[in-house]
């Protein structure tokens, strides 16, 4: 990330906390768990659809199929805490949290590049787009998952 990128972020994140503009839970909600959270559960989806999308080469379908999937599983997951941000000092959750759906926010969005590209069929652009969702999702994980 570029330092002017950063910086912007940075204020971004700051403003958005500070303002209110961002609903963060009071309490932390439901937490990803070994014994299944909505976390878990939507990130496995993400996982599996993830899979198919790479496999899906350039079978429009099958990547829309996948895209979709994966679409719902972001908007599952996006207002939970991941395990990660859950353990933080009080005071560090808000701008974590910001961070972690901004993440998502961007992992949506470039979904549903992928989404537009297969439905123009745009083999190019389809596959620029999926990977850069590789791209997020290492970032993501490095980010915010816990290697238990």
């Amino acid at each position: 990330m570029t330092s002017n990128k950063a910086l912007r972020v940075g204020v971004l994140v700051a403003v958005v906390a500070s303002a209110g503009w961002i609903a963060l839970p009071a309490s932390t909600p439901e937490i990803a768990r070994a014994d299944g959270g909505a976390l878990e559960e939507g990130m496995e989806t993400m996982g599996r659809s993830w899979r198919q999308l790479r496999r899906a080469k350039n079978d429009f379908d099958k990547v829309l199929t996948a895209a979709t999937a994966m679409q719902e599983a972001v908007l599952k997951c996006k207002p939970e805490t991941p395990k990660t941000i859950a353990v933080l000092d009080e005071k560090k959750q808000p701008r974590e949290l910001v961070k972690y759906r901004l993440a998502m926010i961007e992992m949506m969005e470039e979904l549903l590049n992928v989404e537009k590209a297969a439905l123009a069929k745009d083999e190019k652009k389809m596959r620029a787009a999926i990977n850069k969702l590789g791209a997020l999702q290492k970032s993501g994980h490095k980010q915010f998952k816990d290697d238990e």
